[in-house]
């Protein structure tokens, strides 16, 4: 019994432990032979010890580690199996590749793995493996299957073609695929190439220091490329492509040489930038759509950046899907890196919270974010879309970003909300749109719209603005003698919505001084309430721009509050006001705060109403400095423009009204002028009483109204009455 448990072991011993064999060939000069001739095979490394049987599925070879002038051609017939091949020869030779290769037109080579690790004396070729099929005028049926992993660490290895009489293979079966060089140094000299009819990808990809190439380095049209149809790109579910450190992996070798494109799709579960050194993912096809019909041909379900100082770049020729990206914690902080994905095509990204990393560019004809983004402290939002940029839903930044912007359209399909610090958008095609309402969430919120190196003006549509803290800002690039083109902020408010900003909206600063006022140049910020909405803007408002109202309801708080020079405090608040439609109100801090004074230079009417508010004695006026408020030297100017035809109406906020008290409707300086009339003007009440009358009168330093009761109509039966019997007795006397 004991016997026989000694011969098992023994068996099972010689059937787990593997036996290393290194191929010599027929002799030293000939290195060219069957690798299932057990002479060929030596089972020492530096000298010839005759084999005296070929490795089997437990064994592992390489080549003698000795110099030699022999090629190096192994060939494995119909089928051979081995545990592992291993390239890490330190012996110089002047043959170059080592190869193995099938002379049958169907075999397969079986290996768990495959490792090159050899690099000598800078000899790329002398130290490189190549893996093939042997005829290039026929498809032959020529199979690499490795079990486990396809290990490179020094050197190149080339499955398929790699130069003329070396050909692709019918099919690579392989789990894992990891590449690692020793260091950036070693990157451009660690390669792996893979040319085959079909890849199958089972495992994970890591890709460090080196290179992986799918495809060939040649044109489709060359002698060796005869027959050859691209594989698709696909990774299991689950599985993960994992780019390091100076790695680049691509598919198709160039995509300048339409030749040398590749045709299938690329379908990548996962992919992890985790470098902190660039990488690149090259994914070139010329394919039009991916597995189902209608989709892209580049697809990436998950993206993840965990580059540190460093950026991952993934360039494509071709529609791009990545279904999230997303950053850890690890990515956090002023050394997170960035990720750039350029393609001639559409980039739809699905979900975007990748809130480590600090730079994200994306350059496609059109980008498109199909669901909720979001973006972390510093991060800077590089789009271009020769097209157009999209944002199909719920954007927020949870401090302050960079967004860059160079589409002749970019949308913001639903609410733009910003976080701490200053967002800025560079505009070079000078407009944007969002369709939601801009929120503004915390006191240190600012944005500004003009800070890239465009003079142009902008045009900035949104659909609210929300502002709950005073100490939020929306603003422009102004300082003195800045040539900025002027933002153009349109606030489209819906019908039956309302927004409210106790927040700034200024082009200057609150230290601004009225000699300072003119010369502080461009970037001014003018702002156009359109819609049926209604919009209060009850900041301290500074602006240089112009206010339009050309719909809806503006309340509008420009009282010159907020300044600290005393030349501007209290007296300066907007700069022209145009009233084209809707409705127009002076309004205080808060929604409540219904009774206010606006300061303005200008006030030109040519349609829509100013809405007055009144309580008691006090009621909402308007103050109008004229353009040149800074010289007071200046020639008098009309400061309240009529436009001829339009319809010019007051509504009075009748709640508290005090008949026949005179209230002050506008003023200014006895120098300037209106070309108003006091008959020009119509009027309403809140209430909608018909019991007062309104009566307007022009002053030369502004214009008043007064309420009085209109009498009933049996107040003036009885006047009639009276009259009438005075000319009865009248004529009785006579």
């Amino acid at each position: 019994m004991k016997k026989l448990a000694i011969f098992v072991t023994l068996i099972f011993s010689a059937s787990v432990f593997a036996d290393t064999y290194y191929w010599q060939g027929p002799s030293v000069a000939t290195g060219q032979g069957a690798m299932a001739t057990a002479a060929h095979w030596s089972t020492a490394s530096t000298t010839y010890s005759a084999a005296s049987v070929a490795p089997g599925a437990n064994d592992i070879i390489k080549r003698m580690n000795v110099s030699t002038n022999a090629a190096v051609m192994m060939d494995w017939g119909a089928s051979f199996t081995a545990k592992e091949f291993i390239n890490d020869s330190t012996a110089s030779r002047s043959a170059s590749y080592m190869q193995l290769y099938s002379s049958s037109s169907a075999s397969t080579l079986t290996l768990e793995k495959i490792t090159q690790a050899c690099y000598i004396n800078s000899d790329l070729a002398g130290s490189s493996t190549i893996i093939r099929s042997v005829d290039r005028s026929t498809i032959y049926n020529t199979k690499l299957k490795v079990t486990d992993s396809i290990n490179v660490t020094a050197g190149a290895l080339y499955i398929g073609t790699r130069q003329s009489g070396r050909i692709f293979l019918s099919d690579v079966d392989v789990k894992d695929i990891i590449i690692a060089g020793a260091n950036a140094a070693a990157a451009p000299t660690t390669i792996l190439e893979i040319s085959t009819l079909a890849l199958n990808i089972s495992g994970d990809i890591s890709v460090s220091n080196g290179s992986f190439l799918i495809g060939s380095e040649k044109d489709n049209t060359h002698v060796d490329m005869t027959n050859f149809v691209s594989p698709n790109f696909v990774m299991a579910t689950g599985k993960s492509l994992n780019m390091g450190s100076n790695a680049t992996l691509s598919y198709s070798f160039n995509k300048t040489n339409a030749k040398q494109l590749q045709t299938g799709y690329i379908d990548l579960d996962k992919v992890n930038a985790k470098g902190t050194a660039a990488s690149n993912l090259n994914l070139y096809t010329s394919a039009t759509q991916g597995a189902v019909a209608g989709s892209a041909p580049v697809k990436i379900a998950t993206l993840n950046a965990d580059v540190l100082n460093a950026s991952l770049t993934i360039d494509t020729v071709s529609d791009v899907y990545v279904g999230s990206v997303t950053s850890s914690a690890a990515a956090e902080g002023s050394t997170a890196g960035g990720i750039s994905i350029a393609s001639t095509g559409k980039i739809t990204i699905v979900d975007f919270t990748a809130t480590g990393i600090k730079t994200f560019t994306s350059n496609g004809r059109d980008v498109l974010f199909s669901n909720a983004l979001s973006l972390g402290s510093g991060t800077a939002f590089n789009l271009t879309g020769s097209n157009s940029v999209k944002f199909e839903k719920d954007v927020t930044t949870t401090a302050a970003a960079i967004y860059t912007f160079n589409s002749p359209t970019v949308e913001f399909s639903k609410n733009l909300s910003l976080g701490a610090g200053t967002t800025s958008f560079k505009l070079t095609k000078h407009s944007m749109e969002v369709k939601g309402v801009l929120t503004m969430s915390t006191a240190t919120s600012v944005v500004n719209f003009d800070t890239d190196s465009v003079t142009s003006a902008k045009t900035i549509t949104i659909g609210g603005l929300t502002q709950a803290n005073t100490g939020s800002r929306v603003t422009t690039s102004y300082g003195p003698g800045s040539t900025k083109g002027d933002t153009n902020l349109i606030i489209n408010v819906a019908e039956d919505e309302e927004y409210i900003s106790v927040g700034r909206v200024h082009d200057m600063s609150n230290g601004t001084t009225l000699t300072g006022l003119g010369t502080l140049g461009g970037a001014k910020l003018n702002v156009t309430k359109k819609g049926a909405g209604a919009q209060y803007l009850l900041g301290n408002n500074h602006l240089r721009g112009t206010i339009t109202v050309e719909d809806g309801t503006l309340y509008l708080r420009a009282e010159g509050g907020g300044y600290t020079d005393a030349s501007m405090k209290n007296i300066y608040g907007v700069s022209q006001i145009a009233l084209k439609g809707g409705v127009l109100s002076a309004h205080g801090s808060s929604k409540t705060a219904t009774i206010a004074t606006m300061t303005a230079t200008t006030l030109t009417w040519s349609s829509g109403s100013l809405l007055v508010n009144i309580n008691g004695a006090n009621n909402d006026k308007a103050i109008l400095l004229g353009a040149n408020i800074a010289d007071p030297l200046a020639d008098g100017e009309i400061v309240l423009s009529k436009v001829a035809g339009g319809v010019y109406t007051f509504i009075f906020d009748d709640v508290n009204l005090l008949e026949d008290h005179a209230y002050d409707l506008f003023s200014w300086d006895e120098k300037h002028s209106t070309n108003f009339g006091e008959n020009d003007f119509d009027y309403e009440f809140t209430s909608g009483r018909a019991d007062l009358k309104a009566v307007f009168a022009m002053n030369a330093d502004g214009i008043k109204v007064t309420f009085t009761a209109i009498p009933e109509p049996a107040t003036y039966a009885a006047i009639f009455g009276i009259l009438a019997l005075g000319f009865v007795a009248y004529r009785r006397r006579k």
